[in-house]
C-alpha cells in the first residue's frame, strides 16, 4: 500500500468492535509472526475477499478453534463468491482461510475477521504471485 496512515477519531471506543481487518482486495504478505498489505504489483501470498463478523458466542468466552472454523467457513466462502464470482471453489492451489482472533480480543468485543484466499503450489506449498490472480481480465496481459 502506497502510504500507511493511522485515521483519527474522536469519542468513546468501548463497546465498538476494535476488530483489526484488512480492505477487500487488498494483497497480503505473510510471515510467520504477522500478515500486511502490499501492493499487488508485489509478490503476496494472499488476497482479503472480504470481511465476517461472527456471532456472539454463548456467555461471551472465545470460540473453541473447532467452532471458530466453522463460525467463519460458511460466511468465508459467501464472501469469497461475492468477490470473485459464483463458480469460486477451494482448490489445492486455491484455499479459503482466516485470521485468528485472540481470546482476550474476543472477549473485549472484536468478533470480526478478515477472509481471505491463499495461494498454493499444486504439492501443497505456500506461494507467492504478483498481480491479480483471482479476478483476471483475460483481455489484459497479467
Amino acid at each position: 500500500m502506497p502510504d500507511s496512515h493511522l485515521d483519527l477519531f474522536t469519542g468513546r471506543a468501548e463497546g465498538a468492535d476494535q476488530s483489526f481487518v484488512f480492505p477487500v482486495g487488498a494483497c497480503l504478505l505473510a510471515s510467520p509472526n504477522t500478515t500486511r498489505p502490499v501492493r499487488c504489483t508485489d509478490p503476496h501470498q494472499a488476497v482479503a475477499v472480504g470481511n465476517a463478523h461472527l456471532p456472539d458466542t454463548p456467555g461471551g468466552e472465545p470460540p473453541s478453534h473447532e467452532d471458530f472454523l466453522r463460525l467463519v467457513e460458511a460466511r468465508c466462502r459467501e464472501l469469497a463468491r461475492a468477490y470473485i464470482g459464483p463458480s469460486f471453489q477451494e482448490s489445492r492451489t486455491f484455499h479459503l482461510n482466516s485470521l485468528l482472533i485472540d481470546p482476550a480480543s474476543w472477549r473485549a468485543g472484536s468478533h470480526t475477521v478478515t477472509c481471505m484466499v491463499e495461494y498454493y503450489t499444486a504439492s501443497g506449498q505456500p506461494r507467492s504471485v504478483s498481480g491479480d490472480q483471482l479476478r483476471r481480465d483475460p483481455g489484459i496481459p497479467a
